[in-house]
């Protein structure tokens, strides 16, 4: 029942903490409880509490968790002599050291406390209850912790407290809180860290008795993040004989001494008061999952049995149970035991016995207190499974493969057995039952299986794998341009004369060669080859595949036939696109350059012409140049001219037909300089600058618009006489 309410107490605490108003650190701390709480979260096993009785300040007790706080403990019950929880009222014990814990509760202090420490007491706190110990001694756990620590070391303020025990064979009252080892109380002055406080001296520490004040038991706490008081004691044990079933009275407390200040307090560790009855412990091996087990046929499990040690031998009946069958499965003691006089132990065996397989069995053993006042109360019991006798058996014949041929070895064994295969050659895994074999070359394995712990004999088995020869193809992935030629290459190992090929590929490619040669590739061809390899010995088939990359650039576009003008003009072709390749008809080799083209007679030219990308070229166009005649009909162009008046023969003027216009005329002297310019066909008269022309040969330059689009170019001279 004690262990339910602890645990439905802790499943509620988190969201106890929630509800909290304010809590520091990770020592999270829930004030004010009652006697029967405290109690409740102090008792473990083998104790049975009544009676409790709390005198204590509310807000100075309370039941605490600590995570990763470096407290010594995670969890219990924590008595003070000020506050128990820092919040918005109080300085608690949860909290930085930074904080001052300092609280008067105006509570009086506990005659006892007064003798421990030597100075009248204050604000006392006591848990106390009547308890039945189930075995002969009672043990738990403490930190002892303290604002005194420091400043007041080895000063008249030794804080102190007290876990004091009556009941039978104790005279009067016991205190338990002892330094460990010696008859010393533990206080401020007896375990400290050896520096007197400012203005003491350490003769009130030594005074203690001897070794005192006792360092090795002592933790700085001066930089605390999540205890407040400045230093605390390690983790304490309080251990004490009683006799087993007897009604004995426990008090807990603590006090301030010689005044109100600087707050001490006692952490009790949950569930630490426990009373020692019976406890097993077995030498056996375990499944995966824990549970111990012996096997038949191997060595036999040991179960020790302990309990307190006593001047007379102690009787241990056992309960036999579970599925497995005594003197079938295993054999066993007597269905009780005797732990010898002053040993407070005795060992026992349970051997598996050897029998035809029939599954596994569990086998329970409960144990039965040694104690009259509760010989009737399961004090441990045991669990073990007992499993067949092992068998490891390889289920695949003797095999005959493909060398890299992959495969599963099929063998079946007992899950508790460990196995091991030899050679680790080609195996995925040597320590599965069934791992994956990759030969290269013939081998023979063996298995063997143990259950460690267990004491079985090795077992074992083997398997014999013949290898057969397969050839191994070495390829490379290729990039070939369009329309261009490519072998397809493969490397067989070793070299050996009775290899067949065969080959896969795109646009239904097959072939028997070893490197077959594609004479003019199109994107069609491109993707994946697979070669297959085979020897004429016997079916173990190599395969290898390639990649086939075919690069075949775009042609350029471009509208064919390009047409000129027929005129006096040099015309340099350019097509749109890069890296243009221009081939004169049956040429091999192309050009970058672009070829002119001479537009003063009429003609037709034809070219091929493509565009690169990188060293690949596109399939070659035919391209198509025209200079063609645009212009209709004649232009009346005189050759002399005599501006002199008799109305005959007088002006210089182009006189072109089919409806084309001079668009432009130049007329030049000799010496190149510019005597006559019109656009709509003027005629000259024969002056220059206003004045008569000399007599003699001018040049004409002259631009005809064709009605029919384009334009001519007329050169030529013309006589100026009288």
């Amino acid at each position: 029942m004690v262990t339910r309410l602890n645990f439905r107490f802790f499943v509620l605490l988190p969201f106890c903490i929630l509800l909290y108003s304010w809590t520091w650190g990770q020592i999270f701390i829930m004030p004010a409880q009652t006697a029967s709480a405290l109690a409740q979260q102090l008792v473990g096993g083998g104790v049975q509490f009544t009676n409790p009785v709390l005198t204590c300040a509310p807000n100075a007790n309370g039941v605490f968790t600590a995570l990763n706080a470096g407290l010594g403990l995670d969890s219990g019950i924590v008595l003070t002599t000020g506050a128990a929880a820092t919040n918005k009222n109080y300085v608690g014990v949860n909290g930085p050291s930074s904080l001052l814990a300092s609280t008067n509760n105006n509570m009086p202090g506990d005659a006892m406390l007064n003798v421990v420490s030597g100075q009248s007491t204050k604000d006392a706190c006591s848990l106390e209850f009547d308890f039945v110990p189930r075995g002969d001694s009672i043990r738990f756990q403490y930190v002892f912790s303290s604002e005194e620590y420091i400043n007041a070391t080895c000063g008249p303020y030794n804080d102190a407290f007290a876990f004091l025990i009556s009941g039978p064979g104790i005279s009067g009252q016991k205190n338990l809180a002892l330094v460990p080892g010696t008859n010393i109380p533990v206080t401020i002055n007896s375990i400290n860290s050896g520096v007197p406080g400012s203005g003491y001296s350490l003769a009130n520490c030594t005074s203690m008795g001897p070794g005192s004040p006792f360092t090795n038991e002592y933790v700085d706490n001066t930089n605390g993040l999540y205890l407040t008081h400045k230093g605390r004691t390690m983790l304490l044990d309080a251990r004490f004989g009683v006799q087993p079933c007897s009604t004995y009275h426990l008090k807990f407390v603590i006090a301030d001494a010689g005044n109100y200040l600087y707050d001490s307090g006692v952490f009790l560790r949950a569930g630490s008061l426990q009373s020692n009855d019976l406890s097993t412990y077995v030498t056996a091996p375990r499944t995966p999952i824990g549970q111990q087990f012996i096997v038949k046929g191997c060595a036999p499990a040991t179960v020790q049995v302990k309990t307190s040690q006593r001047p007379i031998p102690q009787i241990v009946k056992m309960i036999l149970g579970g599925t497995a069958v005594k003197g079938v499965e295993y054999t066993i003691v007597a269905d009780s035991l005797i732990i010898p006089a002053n040993t407070g132990q005795t060992n026992f065996l349970i051997s598996p016995l050897q029998t035809p397989k029939n599954g596994v069995k569990m086998l329970t053993i409960k144990f039965k207190s040694p104690f009259a006042c509760s010989n009737e109360l399961i004090a441990d019991s045991i669990s073990l499974l007992i499993y067949d006798s092992i068998a490891l058996r390889v289920l695949t014949p003797d095999t005959t493969l493909c060398a890299r041929s992959s495969f599963t070895i099929r063998a079946v064994t007992d899950s508790i057995v460990k196995v091991q295969w030899m050679p680790l050659s080609f195996l995925n895994d040597a320590t599965i039952i069934q791992p994956v074999s990759t030969p290269l070359q013939p081998i023979k394995y063996f298995v063997k299986g143990t259950v460690p712990g267990a004491g079985c004999m090795l077992v074992q088995d083997s398997l014999s794998i013949q290898v057969l020869p397969t050839p191994t193809v070495f390829t490379m992935d290729q990039t070939v341009c369009n329309h261009n030629a490519v072998t397809l290459q493969a490397t067989v190992s070793p070299n050996y004369d009775h290899y067949t090929y065969q080959w896969f590929g795109p646009d239904n490619f097959s072939s028997k060669s070893l490197s077959p040669w594609l004479n003019r590739v199109t994107p069609n061809n491109a993707g994946q080859y697979i070669i297959q390899v085979k020897t004429d010995t016997s079916n173990c088939i190599a395969e290898a595949s390639m990649i086939l990359t075919v690069v075949a650039p775009a042609p350029p576009t471009f509208t064919s036939p390009i047409a000129f003008c027929q005129e006096n003009k040099v015309h340099k072709l350019s097509i749109a696109g890069s890296n243009i390749v221009w081939y004169h008809i049956n040429d091999t080799i192309g050009h970058t350059d672009a070829p002119t083209i001479n537009a003063a007679t009429e003609g037709t030219y034809h070219f091929l012409i493509s565009q690169k990308d990188s060293s690949c070229e596109s399939e070659l166009l035919p391209i198509t140049i025209e200079v063609k005649r645009c212009c209709e009909g004649h232009v009346i162009i005189p050759s002399a001219f005599s501006p002199n008046g008799d109305g005959l023969n007088d002006l210089f003027r182009l006189k072109p037909d089919f409806g084309n216009t001079v668009i432009q005329l130049d007329i030049f002297n000799r010496w190149g300089q510019l005597v006559f310019r019109t656009f709509n066909n003027e005629a000259w008269d024969g002056t220059f600058h206003g004045v008569p022309a000399e007599l003699g040969v001018y040049f004409y330059d002259a631009k005809i618009a064709c009605a029919k689009g384009g334009q001519m170019r007329y050169t030529g001279d013309v006589m100026l006489v009288h």
